[in-house]
C-alpha cells in the first residue's frame, strides 16, 4: 500500500482531491523518510515528556470535552487519524461537510472552530517533536536535565575513547 497506493483506487482519488495524498513515485524522500522510520521501530516524538498533561495522552490540544464534542459534530468515534491542526480545514473528520453550501452549517463551523482551538494551543505550546519544546511538569524537567546530563558524559567518554584517552571517573583523569 505505501508504494503502489491503496487496492480500492476511489481511496486515494478521494485522499487525492482533499489534498492528503503523497505520492511515493514522485517523492523518494518521503518514502525513504517512511521505510527508515519503520526499519528503525522509532517513537514519533523525541521525548515521553508531555506538552499537555491533562489532554489525551499529553500530547492532544483539545481537552477530552473539546474532542467529544468534535466527535458528536462529525458522527464519528474514534478522531485518531481524523484531524489535521496543520491545515483544519483538510481535517478528513470534516468530510462530511464536502460543499461549499454544507461548509456553511453551524456543525461545520463550530466542528472546525475547535480544531482551530487546537492549532492556536499548539503555536503557544508545542508538542515533542518539535525543537524548541521544553517540559512544563517539574519533575519532566528535572527527568529530562537527568537524562541531558547523562548524554553529555556519554559523549564526553565516546570522544575520550576515540581520541586513546581514558576517563575513569567522569571529569577526572
Amino acid at each position: 500500500m505505501l508504494l503502489n497506493g491503496h487496492p480500492d483506487p476511489k481511496i486515494d482519488a478521494d485522499r487525492k482531491q482533499r489534498g492528503i495524498f503523497v505520492d511515493m513515485a514522485t517523492d523518494p524522500e518521503a518514502i525513504d523518510r517512511v521505510l527508515t522510520w519503520i526499519d528503525i521501530n522509532a517513537p514519533y516524538f523525541p521525548t515521553y515528556a508531555s506538552a499537555y498533561p491533562k489532554n489525551r495522552f499529553g500530547r492532544s490540544p483539545l481537552d477530552d470535552a473539546a474532542l467529544r464534542r468534535l466527535s458528536q459534530l462529525c458522527g464519528t468515534g474514534d478522531l485518531k487519524w481524523a484531524v489535521s491542526f496543520d491545515r483544519p480545514e483538510i481535517s478528513p473528520c470534516l468530510a462530511r461537510w464536502s460543499t461549499p453550501e454544507q461548509q456553511q452549517s453551524p456543525e461545520y463551523r463550530e466542528a472546525l472552530a475547535i480544531i482551530k482551538q487546537g492549532q492556536t494551543a499548539l503555536a503557544k505550546t508545542s508538542r515533542g517533536e518539535d525543537p524548541d519544546f521544553e517540559p512544563v511538569i517539574a519533575r519532566e524537567k528535572s527527568l529530562q536535565d537527568k537524562y541531558d546530563r547523562l548524554r553529555e558524559t556519554e559523549r564526553t567518554m565516546r570522544a575520550a575513547i576515540l581520541s586513546g584517552n581514558r576517563l575513569y571517573d567522569f571529569g577526572k583523569n
